[in-house]
């Protein structure tokens, strides 16, 4: 086949020119790729700004480092404070005890002179009972010299059974309502049906169901020339 003559017409392309409402021209905005290189050369920091923020950066770590190291600081001076805590804790109980010791200490102190002032009451004691031995030694002494000279044997004995008066119980004199002396052994074996008979006189001391030694009482008179 022959070719044909005819001519392929050239479309020409469209500007890149846009006509606005208001009749004039506005060029073609650029596409998104374009606006994001754009973007990325626009955030490129200055060598200047870099410097400083790496300053920054190292400055903040040291900042870092200081914190830690004022932390450990301050668990040190915790730990140091808690053992002067127990320390401190271990002499208040120390001194609690040293006070419980000063008390008691104290109670013994009272105690001692409370000891030493019944010792002083017990000893003045002591010497007045002595006293009273050596007077009555003595009194016994004059009352046997006055037996010997101016007393008949005949006070000293029972008007019964005409043995010694003494000191022991069934020794002892004892006056009869009547106002004579027996002793007491002699009393004990006249009481009939709570009546004791004088056998000098017959008068008759009631007993009344009371003690013997309550009815009959020590005739202290005697007594005291016996030296009992």
């Amino acid at each position: 086949m022959a070719r044909s003559s005819l001519a392929i017409p050239i479309v020409p392309k469209k500007p890149s020119w846009k006509i606005s409402k208001t009749g004039k021209t506005a060029k073609q905005r650029p596409s998104t790729s374009a606006n994001s290189n754009r973007r990325a050369k626009s955030t490129v920091l200055p060598k200047e700004t870099a410097e400083e923020i790496k300053k920054l950066k190292a400055k903040l770590s040291e900042v870092n480092i200081q914190v830690y190291e004022k932390k450990e600081e301050i668990f040190k001076l915790v730990e140091n404070c808690s053992l002067e805590t127990q320390n401190m804790n271990k002499e208040l109980n120390g001194l609690l005890n040293l006070e419980k010791e000063h008390k008691r200490i104290v109670d013994l102190k009272n105690q001692t002179e409370k000891m030493d002032e019944s010792i002083k009451h017990y000893n003045i004691l002591k010497g007045i009972q002595d006293e009273i031995k050596d007077l009555n030694k003595m009194k016994f002494k004059y009352i046997q010299i006055c037996r010997e000279e101016t007393f008949d044997e005949s006070w000293l004995k029972c008007e019964f059974c005409r043995l010694f008066f003494g000191s022991e119980k069934p020794r002892t004199p004892r006056v009869l309502g009547c106002g004579h002396t027996m002793c007491f052994s002699c009393a004990e074996n006249r009481v009939k049906d709570d009546n004791l008979t004088c056998r000098i006189d017959g008068e008759i001391t009631k007993v009344n169901g009371a003690a013997l030694e309550e009815a009959i009482p020590i005739n202290f008179t005697v007594a005291t020339m016996c030296g009992i």
